[in-house]
């Protein structure tokens, strides 16, 4: 009974999955299907080994091998091209995102201590979904402003195209530039700026200029500082990254 009933929910998800994936620009139907199959097994096992996922493939082939290596040239395959795919999805699910503010987070992390991967994701049900991302060959996970502002205006004509005028975007300590800073309000986004230890920081609204300063020693545990600004104030914001 057991059996059956996974049986059922891996053949449900997968049609879930073949309706959305479909759509993507595929040089072969089938390799939706697998796909499909491939990100079932994923859900339903919970984990990110591929043999994991072979017993939630519904398969024609009698041999968890001929399923594993039908995977493996899946994944292989270099007329599969990830951006073509992925870029109409993504597209499609933030397309009827409507007024709600979208935040965003922009991150580095680097690979294999030659490679920093920039990538700016939308934060959706505490998960980071990719939007767009580059690699450049960079042995540090801090790059210049003059790196980062290709990515985002990548990011603001797809938001543009949607369109999507109320963004919030996050970031870490690494990226408190004023360089960034007025790039963003240019663009009229809100946005969130990790500082290190104590700040001071000004503000401008309706003519009139704020000076606050932080003492970061009597904040609570699961506080943040982050540099704040919206297109009309720039000050220094106490409290958790994803408040208003």
């Amino acid at each position: 009974m057991k059996t059956e009933n996974a049986t059922g929910d891996a053949s449900r998800l997968y049609q879930a999955m073949l309706a959305h994936l479909q759509t993507g620009l595929w040089n072969d139907i089938r390799n939706a299907r697998t796909l499909s199959w491939m990100v079932s097994g994923l859900l339903l096992s919970q984990r990110s080994t591929l043999p994991n996922w072979l017993s939630h493939i519904n398969a024609r082939a009698t041999l968890a091998q001929r399923t594993e290596r039908r995977v493996r040239r899946w994944l292989e395959n270099p007329a599969i091209d990830p951006i073509k795919v992925y870029g109409p999805l993504i597209t499609r699910a933030l397309r009827d995102w409507g007024t709600h503010t979208l935040i965003l987070a922009l991150d580095t992390s680097v690979l294999f201590e030659t490679f920093c991967l920039i990538r700016v994701s939308v934060l959706f049900r505490g998960r980071a979904v990719p939007l767009v991302s580059r690699v450049l060959e960079h042995s540090s996970a801090q790059v210049s402003t003059a790196h980062l502002l290709p990515v985002l205006a990548e990011v603001k004509g797809l938001l543009d195209a949607l369109p999507i005028r109320e963004v919030r975007l996050l970031a870490d300590r690494g990226f408190c530039d004023t360089q960034l800073m007025a790039w963003l309000r240019v663009c009229a986004w809100h946005y969130r700026i990790r500082t290190v230890g104590d700040a001071a920081g000004a503000g401008e609204e309706a003519g009139s200029t704020v000076m606050r300063s932080v003492d970061r020693r009597n904040e609570q545990a699961l506080l943040k500082v982050f540099v704040s600004c919206s297109p009309r104030l720039l000050g220094v914001f106490i409290g958790s990254p994803l408040t208003g």
